[in-house]
């Protein structure tokens, strides 16, 4: 536990490069989350542009590369839509273009399926008392994971009907 009348002394450039140039080996980052990082610490603002400027000369940092990790780890992992991931992206000010090549990479099927396992999964736990209140929960729940509004509907509208399919 640290101290808190003895912060921390600030870190040097040289130190600072070989902490986040070790942390970029075990896992993608982009500019901002490391600029931020040094901030918290202290550093100056010249300073972590400097780091940076490093960083993506030695190829440590790629923000095509991390866009594409960040796509598929969200999807995959997280079942994240489109939109969520793309407002995430935005928040860690990555380029637009690099954003949307990203997503572009993502299969249409692959992501469809994403969205019915997400939502068949939900369905489960959902209690409704009507079939158009289910869809209503479902169609919500997507939405509010990112995924567009016509696809969730679709998506919903399948799965309510295949429950009321197998209910007859």
């Amino acid at each position: 536990m640290r101290n808190k009348t003895n912060p921390s002394p600030v870190p040097t450039p040289q130190q600072a490069l070989r902490r986040l140039s070790a942390l970029c080996v075990r896992q993608e980052s982009c500019a901002y989350e490391l600029l931020q990082r040094m901030k918290r610490k202290g550093m100056g603002e010249n300073d972590a542009e400097q780091v940076i400027r490093m960083l993506l000369d030695e190829g440590f940092l790629d923000e095509s590369r991390y866009c594409r990790a960040f796509v598929h780890d969200k999807l995959e992992i997280s079942r994240w839509g489109r939109l969520r991931i793309q407002r995430e992206l935005r928040l860690r000010q990555l380029p637009p273009a690099k954003i949307q090549a990203a997503l572009d990479e993502v299969e249409e099927s692959r992501y469809r399926e994403a969205l019915n396992e997400l939502l068949a999964a939900y369905n489960r736990t959902l209690s409704a008392r009507s079939s158009y209140e289910r869809w209503g929960k479902l169609v919500r729940y997507a939405m509010g994971r990112g995924f567009e509004q016509d696809l969730a509907s679709q998506a919903a509208r399948k799965l309510v009907q295949h429950a009321e399919e197998d209910d007859q």
